[in-house]
């Protein structure tokens, strides 16, 4: 269930830094020239070739209604969380689902190997069949993950989806983390603040709407809340705003937080 997957992900991050520690070590010794590896290189190449219970295969929807341009001209969209979840992990796929009652998207629900479907920022409320709303509840309860990547609209559409009382706002940075909520999780290894970045203003809820015992708050500040994860069944819902949408970002230092947050949520 989502609470061993946990437990798991604890075990192979502490085996990873584990091979670290003994890579450095290693690499201080230097090369059969006398000359060692940078250690960068080596690090990156670690993140690459060993297991860290990231997915093998992560499902993104990509319909018309996903936000794809921003003041800045530039595009973020499907293809830019695509893009964000593989990196430093290009081994994973990346698979686009094209519409909501498209038969990939059906696949995608009922198929065993699918683990994480990710849902980037939307500027149209997307519309379900009622058949398919009760596919995407029984796939959380069945052990998979949605992840929303958030603006209103998702937090909406996650209010009808599943009955919850989500109440979307505004609530400026610094946001920190929740050390009892992320424990046994994969958020316990990220930083303990992430910075509000890029001009677009971040999307969270506010913590008291969030379901009472299954709602975790992650990321937050002042009562606010800006990534967070509901427990259903075997399952979790995972929201986290999204600073992406200005691809102004995508190259400021404090943007890896952001991203180590995505990587961490379709890990969950």
């Amino acid at each position: 269930d989502s609470r061993n997957r946990r437990v798991r992900a604890a075990a192979a991050v502490a085996a990873s830094a584990t091979a670290v520690l003994l890579l450095i070590g290693v690499l201080w010794q230097g090369s059969g020239h006398g000359q060692s590896e940078p250690i960068s290189n080596a690090l990156s190449k670690l993140k690459i070739s060993m297991p860290d219970n990231y997915p093998a295969r992560i499902w993104v929807y990509g319909g018309s209604e996903v936000s794809r341009h921003n003041s800045n001209g530039g595009t973020a969209g499907p293809d830019g969380v695509g893009g964000l979840l593989r990196k430093d992990h290009y081994r994973t796929k990346v698979s686009y689902i094209p519409t909501t009652e498209s038969g990939d998207f059906r696949a995608a629900l009922w198929n065993p190997n699918c683990k994480v479907i990710v849902f980037p920022s939307m500027g149209e409320y997307p519309m379900l069949s009622e058949r398919t709303k009760v596919d995407m509840r029984q796939y959380v309860d069945g052990g998979g993950n949605l992840v929303f990547v958030g603006s209103y609209m998702l937090q909406m559409w996650m209010n009808d989806l599943f009955g919850f009382k989500l109440n979307g706002v505004y609530g400026p940075g610094p946001y920190f983390i929740n050390p009892r909520a992320v424990k046994n999780t994969p958020y316990m290894y990220l930083s303990a603040k992430l910075e509000e970045i890029g001009t677009t203003p971040l999307v969270g809820v506010t913590t008291d709407s969030l379901p009472a015992g299954e709602g975790k708050c992650v990321y937050g500040n002042n009562g606010i809340c800006v990534a967070f994860y509901i427990e259903s069944k075997l399952g979790t819902i995972t929201y986290l705003a999204d600073p992406m949408l200005d691809t102004s970002v995508y190259h400021d230092p404090q943007a890896a937080g952001w991203v180590g947050l995505l990587h961490a949520s379709v890990k969950m």
